[in-house]
């Protein structure tokens, strides 16, 4: 989700989910990072499914993000001019791009982190990339690290739902206990643990699972 707090253009953290998600979606959310690369042109409405709107069945509408960004650009403007009456109007194209550039930036800082950070050469690694919007920050990302190579692979859009799929599913379950742990309670034990898999299991077979 995008602010403007205290002169300042913030991004997050705070996340319009999926539902009811950004703006564009249709559902009356709030103007993200994703509106913010609709109104610039780097989302194509057309490549989208119509599963947006309230009945799940409209297209990407940039409309609604353009109306969120016009408000938002509105209050920049007002606050700014009041700070400084030379300030030179923006357009809602450029609140867009400044809203872009905080969250590259928000997207660098980690990697520095755990790159230079430690010691490592930043120069010589590749930049690999996930998320359904992750190739429409790369470059950039990679422009202000300084590196020159990104990879993009060809599941990068949907990583977390190809690993949900490939994850092992584990059920997990506990049950407090007030006894000592001795050899007189082993068997008191033994059987608990055996009453929590069988539960486990049920649980398991009622998702579709077979032992």
């Amino acid at each position: 989700m995008l602010f403007f707090r205290s002169g300042m253009f913030v991004v997050g953290p705070e996340s319009a989910g999926a539902n009811p998600g950004p703006a564009c979606y249709g559902r009356g959310g709030p103007i993200t990072v994703t509106d913010a690369n609709l109104i610039l042109g780097r989302l194509l409405p057309k490549y989208f499914p119509r599963v947006f709107g309230e009945t799940d069945d409209e297209p990407l509408q940039t409309s609604a993000a353009m109306t969120g960004f016009k408000a938002l650009t509105h209050e920049i403007n007002h606050f700014m001019m009041g700070a400084s009456p030379s300030f030179k109007e923006m357009t809602v194209q450029e609140v867009a791009m400044g809203f872009i550039e905080v969250a590259n930036e928000a997207m660098c800082r980690p990697i520095r982190a755990m790159t230079q950070g430690k010691g490592h050469d930043i120069f010589q690694h590749i930049l690999a990339c996930f998320g359904g919007a992750g190739g429409q920050h790369a470059c950039a990302v990679a422009r202000a690290l300084g590196i020159t190579k990104i990879y993009i692979h060809r599941y990068s859009g949907i990583l977390s739902a190809y690993g949900l799929a490939l994850a092992d599913v584990v059920q997990e379950m506990q049950e407090p206990c007030a006894k000592v742990y001795c050899e007189e309670n082993m068997q008191y034990f033994d059987e608990k643990i055996q009453e929590l898999i069988h539960k486990c299991v049920q649980r398991l077979k009622k998702q579709g699972f077979q032992q």
